[in-house]
């Protein structure tokens, strides 16, 4: 189910709701401009990887939004 939400036409809005190990390591989606940060994280290296997602180039997004 996951997967086919990861295949949205870029011009449907979706939500990914994922753990760090699922959304962490290579992925890669520069639709994404939004994170709700719902846990603690124990190494900012980890934080900056997380966040740094969201400043990949994308046509039509101009900001990106981290909420902790």
């Amino acid at each position: 189910m996951a997967e086919t939400a990861l295949r949205a036409p870029d011009d449907q809005e979706r939500l990914i709701i994922a753990i760090g190990r699922y959304i962490g390591e290579g992925f890669d989606d520069g639709r994404l401009d939004t994170l709700f940060l719902t846990m603690p994280i124990a190494w900012k290296g980890t934080l900056a990887q997380y966040v740094g997602r969201l400043h990949r180039q994308h046509d039509g997004k101009k900001d990106v939004l981290v909420v902790d």
